[in-house]
């Protein structure tokens, strides 16, 4: 009796992680169909171990955004430094213009060094938790040029197994 109760346990277990194997897999085809060029031509060659994905920070909302704002400091940044060169080769340095420009160009960097130590202390204090999982997958399919080329991913499902969340293209080659 204990005998049969343990392999019926076993046998319960295994089908258990061939559902979450089974169920990655069709959500990755599912992603693909939607987004290869031509999916009639995939060919599935390999699908790689499926394995839990932590949380990453440079993928928080919290990091997004202020990455996105040393974005907009740099382009501003840029924009005056333009300026300024414009400006400098008709006025003479002390022109209250460019004083001006120096000025905001200062306080801009300012800025965007406040934004980074920030990222960095928080980084320093993130803790990694379950994100999902990973499933590494090489296929076979046409580009949009319709040369059959072999790409080699990683892709990144939600929790649930039900959507993929990003992908990570490790190679391709035709």
């Amino acid at each position: 009796m204990k005998k049969t109760l343990t392999l019926a346990l076993l046998s319960i277990l295994a089908l258990t992680s061939c559902s979450n194997e089974d169920k990655a897999k069709a959500t990755v085809k599912t992603y693909l169909s939607k987004t290869m060029h031509d999916f009639k031509s995939y060919e599935p060659v390999e699908f790689g171990k499926l394995d839990s994905a932590l949380s990453i920070f440079e993928l928080t909302p919290y990091y997004t955004e202020r990455y996105q704002a040393v974005m907009k400091i740099l382009a501003r940044n840029k924009a005056l430094d333009e300026e300024y060169e414009r400006l400098a080769i008709s006025r003479n340095s002390y022109d209250p213009e460019l004083v001006k420009n120096v000025a905001i160009r200062g306080s801009l960097v300012d800025s965007g060094k406040k934004i980074v130590a920030d990222l960095e202390i928080k980084k320093k204090g993130f803790k990694q938790t379950f994100a999902g999982y990973a499933l590494p997958h090489t296929y076979r399919g046409k580009n949009a040029h319709g040369a059959v080329v072999i790409n080699t991913d990683t892709f990144y499902l939600d929790k649930d197994l039900k959507s993929v969340e990003r992908v990570n293209n490790i190679k391709w080659k035709n």
